[in-house]
């Protein structure tokens, strides 16, 4: 069985879902130990949000 490759900026297909948490940053700290990834965080004055690695130049399922 071959082991799959973790995801990075190019190899993530996922570009957009919602996971709505009550705590942003033990939601984030607990994909980052899964997922062996590193996460970019956004805050504007109405919300929060944690995206998984990705690249606009790369090709992905929307």
């Amino acid at each position: 069985m071959a082991l799959l490759n973790k995801i990075d900026e190019t190899t993530n297909v996922v570009t957009w879902f919602e996971i709505p948490v009550a705590k942003i940053d033990r939601a984030q700290k607990f994909y980052k130990t899964i997922l062996d990834i590193k996460m970019v965080r956004h805050v504007d004055e109405q919300e929060q949000a944690a995206f998984f690695p990705y690249t606009p130049q790369v090709i992905q399922a929307t």
